[in-house]
């Protein structure tokens, strides 16, 4: 920012490299590093500072980032999702990533990320991106970046609102969380231990990557960023109208399911919105569609049980890090054989399970919104 009359009073322009440190601590060989935690890319949730997966360092090779309680991991690369979380352990992360520490002289530890958080930080992360495919960030352009910051007293009102804010989406986070347990739960009761039901292989009851009439370039293509984990709507601003490019086929009410790790491991499995004809969709996906006899959504909630997904990331084989599932090994997966009318039955307790979920998610988009309109304020110029 060149013109200073801009700043509101009490604020001042920094470089960011004035307000963070850029933690470079590397580490070649993981698995010898003596942590206990892994994060990835993957286990960031966009527009979350709180971190709630991660993997182990055995899981991964190559040369990874060390992080401290308390520091900052940032996605520098597809900045556009809208990746960090800030660490409560120390680990090692993703060479993809940032590994940032507040300057509290300049910043306060608390409000860094929350500042990182908003659109000013955001798109200027974006803008400043190179490359075409993974577009990312390099520290000596970050660094060298001006940002308006406002006085630490400033500071601490902000995070003192933001933090209430974080508490209460906490709280309605998990409740959404015990809501998709106790569908798992409804799920295990009824299909997985009754053992008076037959037993077949899931390609008896549903087609596997089912044909679907030519694409045009105006249909839809659904990349693997569009599904987050667990969630069975597909984000529609990550939709792309590029039906012809190679990978899978599709149509509306088909669900997807990562078969590459480790998104297959971490829950990307979604369902096409019936509003779509036909679409295209990345390579790494395996498309179901319930034959005669079997609801959709009861096929939905029996690929994202708890056994059918860990039976479905058992399958995977290839290289470290690079691991997949073959549609036909999961095609072969066995499960229970219900009545259709039974399927009906229990999609039916689902479906009162998932108003309450939809109604918390709904509390959740306010509250978003509201921190959204704290951080306007907290990152203008």
């Amino acid at each position: 920012m060149s013109d200073n009359k801009k700043l509101k009073p009490g604020w001042k322009v920094w470089r960011f490299e004035q307000m963070a440190t850029n933690v470079n601590v590397r580490i070649d060989n993981p698995s010898e590093s003596g942590m206990e935690h892994y994060i990835g890319l993957e286990h960031l949730d966009a527009d979350s500072l709180k971190i709630r997966r991660w993997g182990t360092p055995s899981d991964v090779e190559a040369t990874k980032l060390m992080f401290k309680t308390g520091d900052i991991i940032f996605g520098r690369r597809r900045a556009y999702q809208r990746k960090l979380g800030v660490a409560e352990f120390d680990g090692i992360c993703s060479a993809h990533a940032m590994v940032l520490r507040a300057k509290p002289d300049v910043v306060i530890p608390e409000f860094l990320p929350f500042f990182m958080q908003s659109d000013i930080f955001m798109n200027r992360a974006v803008e400043i991106s190179v490359g075409s495919l993974s577009p990312t960030i390099n520290w000596k352009t970050m660094a060298v970046q001006e940002f308006a910051l406002p006085p630490i007293e400033e500071q601490l009102r902000i995070v003192g609102l933001l933090r209430e804010i974080e508490s209460n989406s906490d709280e309605l986070i998990s409740l959404v969380e015990r809501c998709s347990s106790l569908i798992d739960a409804i799920f295990q009761y009824y299909v997985w231990s009754d053992e008076s039901l037959t037993q077949k292989p899931i390609s008896q009851i549903a087609e596997i990557n089912p044909k679907v009439s030519s694409l045009t370039e105006d249909d839809p293509f659904i990349p693997m960023e569009a599904v987050d984990p667990w969630t069975q709507l597909i984000d529609p601003s990550r939709i792309e109208m590029k039906g012809q490019r190679g990978g899978v086929r599709a149509q509306g009410g088909d669900i997807l399911m990562a078969r590459i790790t480790p998104c297959l491991e971490n829950g990307k499995i979604a369902q096409v919105p019936v509003s779509i004809k036909k679409c295209g969709g990345s390579t790494e996906f395996i498309v179901f569609r319930a034959k005669d006899g079997t609801d959709q959504q009861f096929l939905y909630h029996l690929i994202t049980s708890r056994v059918f997904h860990s039976q479905a990331a058992g399958t995977m084989s290839g290289s470290t890090g690079r691991q997949r599932a073959s549609a036909n090994d999961v095609g072969r997966i066995i499960v229970p054989i219900l009545p259709l009318t039974k399927q009906i039955e229990i999609c039916d307790q689902i479906k009162q399970i998932s108003k309450i979920k939809e109604a918390t998610n709904s509390r959740l988009l306010g509250l978003s919104q509201m921190k959204l309109a704290v951080l306007i304020g907290a990152g203008s110029e």
